[in-house]
């Protein structure tokens, strides 16, 4: 079994302080104690970069580019980083013009389609709505994750 993570969660592995934090240690902790891969893309890895470099006062971390570099190596050990494949980009063309998408849900519809063509079970994401249409996947929240797949719901 294998689980897309997206960026908003690793984000939030690494922020000690937000909210949102123990949501997502005990999700990443529970998938990687059953067994579940964890795996993330090359994209969701620039947009983690961007967020992290970025001033706080621009809804950013402020970190330095050593600091986001650490981070991004910490992301690399734990999880697989997926590539984009001819696969991924055709999935991507499919998937925007099934769902009309535009503007900035582009992003999010390309990890829909990471997930479609390397055939993941579930993309875990704080942002469970701006999936929703994609009905070819499996989306989780961090709060709902332990008790979801571990049964497979």
């Amino acid at each position: 079994m294998t689980c897309l993570i997206d960026t908003n969660v690793a984000l939030r592995w690494v922020q000690r302080h937000a909210p949102e934090h123990p949501q997502a240690v005990e999700a990443i902790r529970h998938l990687l104690s059953i067994g579940v891969e964890g795996v993330m893309t090359s994209q969701n890895l620039a947009e983690f970069w961007s967020v992290a470099t970025r001033p706080l006062e621009a809804n950013g971390l402020n970190w330095s580019v050593d600091r986001a570099q650490q981070a991004i190596s910490d992301l690399e050990s734990l999880f697989a980083v997926l590539h984009e494949s001819e696969r991924v980009y055709q999935e991507w063309k499919r998937l925007v013009h099934l769902y009309h998408v535009g503007g900035r849900q582009v992003y999010d519809a390309r990890l829909a389609a990471f997930v479609c063509a390397y055939g993941i079970d579930w993309l875990l994401t704080f942002n469970v709505e701006d999936f929703r249409r994609y009905t070819e996947i499996q989306v989780v929240h961090p709060r709902e994750a332990v008790q979801q797949i571990r049964f497979g719901i």
